[in-house]
């Protein structure tokens, strides 16, 4: 809880008041663990960490109210995309935490919807079409988590959006609002 805590404060603080105290409300903690939870139920289930699919809504989307609403903060829980730190004051209404995404839905599905009538040789077509039919859809993307001196820089761990300097200069714009009021 502590480290859901930090990871909270220190992403949205400068332009959530409910991160900026030095504890938070049950309802905000709530959230927060139903996050991790989601994403932990999400290993149990089979789902690798899709350190991926961060890259697939652009930067400036993940200032959008309405778009954050729909689409959330990136196509996968599974991703360790963690809390909208690009986000600036003035963003009223933008989503902060991940949810359960696209991505999570259809690699549930093609783990688990039952392939009625079929042999487990006549399923793997059925499973190979419903990967094409999402061919090139960002949304769909996997990123495998970097291992060893293999480096992708589309997947990244702590990333959000498709523009890794622009997401950054957001989040230290935000760091440079927190720092001088960390005593308060």
């Amino acid at each position: 809880m502590s480290l859901l805590r930090n990871w909270f404060f220190v992403q949205t603080a400068a332009i959530n008041p409910s991160a900026q105290g030095v504890e938070f409300d049950e309802e905000v903690m709530g959230r927060l663990i139903r996050f991790v939870s989601s994403h932990e139920v999400g290993h149990t289930l089979g789902l690798p960490h899709n350190m991926g699919s961060s890259v697939a809504y652009p930067v400036d989307s993940l200032r959008s109210a309405s778009f954050t609403k729909k689409y959330g903060t990136a196509p996968s829980i599974m991703d360790y995309a963690r809390f909208n730190y690009i986000a600036q004051p003035g963003d009223e209404g933008v989503a902060l935490m991940p949810d359960i995404g696209v991505y999570d839905k259809y690699a549930i599905k093609w783990g688990y919807k039952p392939i009625l009538d079929k042999s487990a040789k006549e399923e793997k077509p059925v499973l190979d079409q419903w990967i094409l039919e999402h061919a090139g859809d960002p949304l769909y993307r996997f990123g495998h988590q970097q291992v060893g001196d293999i480096v992708n820089p589309s997947s990244q761990t702590e990333d959000l959006g498709d523009n890794a300097i622009k997401a950054s200069e957001y989040g230290i714009a935000n760091l440079k609002r927190i720092v001088p009021k960390l005593i308060e």
